[in-house]
C-alpha cells in the first residue's frame, strides 16, 4: 500500500508533474531521456518531501485512476447519467494526451 499523501501533496505532485510533459506523455520527444526524467523527478520529489519510490507509486495510481474515471464517465455520457465526481478528475485533464483516440 501507498504511504499516506495528503490532499496538499497530491495536489503539489500533480501540479509538478504537469510541468513536465515527458514525464506522462509517450508521445514526447524527451520521454525516453533518462537524464531529463531523473532531474524532473528530482523536482517533484523536492516539492512534494517524499521519497521518489512513492511520488512515482501515488503518480501511478493518480493516473491509472483518471484513465478510469474518463472510461466511466464516457460512458455514462452515452447514458445520460451523472458525471463522474472524482476530487483530482478536472485537474488531471492535461492527461488526455495519453488517452486512445477512438
Amino acid at each position: 500500500m501507498v504511504e499516506a499523501f495528503t490532499n496538499d501533496e497530491c495536489l503539489e505532485l500533480i501540479y509538478s508533474i504537469k510541468k513536465y510533459e515527458f514525464l506522462y506523455n509517450p508521445y514526447d520527444k524527451h520521454y525516453k531521456n533518462k537524464v531529463m526524467r531523473e532531474q524532473a523527478w528530482n523536482d517533484v520529489i523536492s516539492k512534494v518531501g517524499k521519497p521518489v519510490g512513492l511520488c512515482k507509486r501515488k503518480w501511478d495510481l493518480l493516473r491509472q485512476r483518471f484513465i478510469r474515471c474518463h472510461k466511466k464517465q464516457k460512458k455514462l455520457k452515452n447514458n445520460a447519467v451523472k458525471e463522474e465526481t472524482w476530487v483530482y478528475f478536472k485537474l488531471l485533464d492535461f492527461l488526455h494526451v495519453i488517452l486512445p483516440k477512438k
